[in-house]
């Protein structure tokens, strides 16, 4: 599985490039084998939350919340909260 391949497309200049691999990611991480690496990318998933397209903020959103149902995903996303806080005001 690609997945270091999809972790960079988080940061591409197309926004529907930076949506969908969210999006895939949020799926992947259905499969616990794949949690490892797609939770390298808490940061990038916080920092798409401040993307200047809106929908892709509404994704990473969307991401965090699907990963936040899995326990490995739930500490680092708490401990970044006071981030995306500010993210989000």
């Amino acid at each position: 599985m690609p997945i270091p391949h999809i972790l960079s497309l988080l940061r591409a200049k197309d926004k529907d490039v930076r949506k969908t691999s969210a999006d895939s990611l949020a799926k992947l991480a259905g499969q616990p084998n794949l949690r490892e690496p797609i939770l390298s990318a808490m940061p990038e998933f916080i920092g798409l939350l401040s993307d200047k397209e809106n929908n892709v903020r509404q994704t990473a959103a969307d991401a965090l919340l699907t990963l936040s149902k899995h326990v490995e995903f739930r500490d680092p996303i708490e401990s970044a909260i006071p981030a995306i806080i500010v993210l989000l005001s």
